[in-house]
């Protein structure tokens, strides 16, 4: 399974009850995962739903349910139920600081970093985009 999240500076992923609907992230995300599935919770399928076809899935459970070669994104979940399961880790960083009441506190240390890219969002200057595995 591969993870999908995005963070603040500080390893935020929930903000208070908002979130970045940032469209080139959004697009990134559809365009890496191809012809494979991607899980999300009912909360994040908002954020895919313009682009939604049959290959994004809402579950109560989208960790579980994703199964080998799946994507899941992990918004309002805990991903410590994951982190077993993950064979890649994907970290969309918005390179800003945000008051967060949710944060990721996987262990990365368990995956190796194997690309970082730049580029611009609809809503942020400059996204960082890290691809790690184990």
């Amino acid at each position: 399974m591969n993870l999908i999240i995005c963070v603040d500076n500080k390893n935020g992923i929930m903000f208070n009850g908002r979130r970045s609907r940032d469209r080139a992230v959004c697009e990134d995300i559809l365009d890496m995962t191809g012809e494979h599935l991607l899980y999300t919770s009912e909360y994040s399928f908002a954020l895919f739903e313009k682009y939604a076809d049959s290959r994004v899935i809402c579950s109560g459970s989208p960790a579980l349910s994703a199964g080998r070669g799946d994507y899941c994104f992990a918004e309002d979940m805990d991903v410590s139920e994951a982190a077993g399961k993950a064979d890649t880790l994907v970290i969309y960083c918005w390179n800003k600081a945000y008051p967060a009441d949710r944060y990721f506190d996987m262990d990365t240390e368990l995956f190796r970093l194997v690309s970082e890219t730049e580029f611009e969002g609809s809503s942020h200057e400059k996204i960082t985009k890290r691809v790690y595995m184990r």
